[in-house]
């Protein structure tokens, strides 16, 4: 009897030790993150994170490809990927870092060293070990701005499969005093994401552009709005949206539209407000710089760019930077789709 209450002892003694330590907590910006049924633990002296539920917090949606066993993760314009079994991440193609401990998967759930996922977005992590906890800090500037984004499918009649996805997005600034010229530029930048997808419906049925496409469709066509910000400060913010559309074609057509807003006004700023001269003269210098680009490397061009310039300066847009403007020329516009977007980058007064 003795050695059976002796032997229940120690068990007791080692259930205590292994499955009722200190919990590893994970906050995201302050706020905790709830683990439902897979908790972080530490593997070789990293912890390993539920990788949904971080990059969702930081603002990232996330996808998975059974077929290559990849997650696909999302924030503004950078992309982050990794595979089950493989320590390497990749950001925007490119191999960025080597992990310590591969992508695996715990209870269903894909788990990944909480450091190297959090820093691939740019944001901060450290480790408290009195009390178990994954601290993670988004990036932010003047604002603190969140994420919001949206997805709108379009299926087949019998809704068994899905032909295409709208995804769009916008920021929202945090407005806790309500400031009016805030909450001018929070409804403007919804609107306008809200209004590009109502416009790619109307043109999708418009054009029939899904007509007979549901047995060539093996992966969904995609509409697909995302933004980045490109300066947040006390007098402004700016940012570009970027729209790509993926419809069968040898490549995605895409555009973007740069946007300045002022905090004080809650309006967009012109380039007059920008420069501190007339938008008038600053549009002849832009004009003439995009003029100087064709010459010196005119094999990047149409033959006729010079002459399209003119028109195509009333499609010109621009965005901020910390110490930069830059303007550019959507593709088509006077150079063919590999070219890209054709800029000039003029220092900020």
């Amino acid at each position: 009897m003795w050695k059976k209450v002796a032997m229940a002892a120690v068990v007791t003694a080692g259930l205590v030790s292994a499955g009722y330590a200190q919990e590893i907590g994970v906050t995201v910006d302050g706020k905790a993150l709830e683990f439902q049924d897979q908790k972080p633990v530490i593997q070789e002296g990293r912890t390993l994170v539920p990788l949904r539920s971080v990059f969702e917090a930081i603002g990232a949606t996330v996808d998975w490809n059974e077929a290559t066993r990849t997650i696909t993760a999302k924030k503004r314009f950078d992309v982050v990927s990794l595979k089950i079994d493989s320590k390497d991440l990749y950001k925007n193609g490119e191999k960025v870092v080597e992990m310590t401990v591969p992508a695996q998967i715990l209870n269903g759930r894909t788990m990944v060293p909480a450091r190297y996922v959090a820093e691939a977005f740019d944001a901060s992590v450290k480790w408290e070990e009195e009390n178990q906890l994954v601290t993670v800090e988004t990036l932010q500037y003047a604002h603190r701005i969140s994420d919001v984004y949206r997805v709108e499918s379009i299926k087949n009649a019998d809704e068994t499969k899905t032909l295409l996805n709208i995804k769009y997005s916008y920021p929202v600034i945090e407005n806790e005093e309500q400031n009016a010229a805030i909450e001018s530029i929070n409804e403007a930048l919804k609107n306008y994401a809200e209004t590009w997808a109502v416009d790619v419906r109307k043109d999708i049925e418009d054009h029939s552009l899904l007509e007979g496409v549901e047995e060539s469709v093996s992966e969904p066509y995609e509409y697909e709005l995302a933004f980045d910000i490109t300066a947040d400060e006390e007098g402004l913010l700016s940012l570009v949206y970027r729209c790509v559309a993926y419809t069968g074609g040898a490549h995605p057509n895409s555009w973007m539209e740069g946007m300045t807003y002022s905090f004080e006004t809650g309006e967009k700023m012109g380039l007059a407000e920008i420069f501190n001269m007339s938008e008038e003269t600053v549009m002849f210098s832009i004009e003439k710089f995009f003029g100087a680009l064709i010459e010196e490397e005119p094999e990047e061009f149409y033959e006729n760019a010079q002459e399209l310039v003119p028109e195509a300066m009333e499609n010109v847009e621009y965005y901020v930077t910390e110490d930069r403007v830059i303007f550019f020329l959507n593709p088509y516009e006077i150079a063919p789709y590999a070219a890209g977007y054709v800029e000039i980058i003029v220092e900020r007064p």
